[in-house]
């Protein structure tokens, strides 16, 4: 349940010299990741990554265009949907299935 597109992302910014190396090393407590939620026309936010993870299981938090996402040990965590957005057109766009806060509510602006 990793957005494996943000790490592509931080992947190609850099240089890498070794493939096999960390390209960073993360002590933050709360990890954010800011990313579009859709890409051509396909769900950013999967399963299952395809990508090389440099940390696995280490977001906690997912905010796009469309939603801000809790990312729990039960699995995701619809918190917020953008204005004019409804859960169930997050869902449709969202690999894994999320579960809605029973305090649900637009994001700010």
């Amino acid at each position: 349940m990793q957005p494996c597109a943000a790490k592509k992302s931080v992947r190609t910014a850099m240089t890498e010299v070794d493939r096999n190396a960390p390209l960073f090393d993360l002590k933050a407590k709360r990890i954010y990741v800011a990313m579009e939620h859709v890409a051509k026309n396909k769900p950013k936010i999967l399963k299952k990554c395809a990508l090389p993870l440099t940390r696995p299981r280490c977001v906690h938090h997912i905010v796009t265009d469309l939603a801000f996402i809790d990312v729990t040990p039960e699995g995701l965590l619809l918190r917020e949907v953008a204005k004019g957005v409804t859960p169930e057109q997050v869902q449709a766009v969202t690999e894994p299935r999320l579960r809605i806060a029973p305090d649900l509510r637009e994001m700010p602006v």
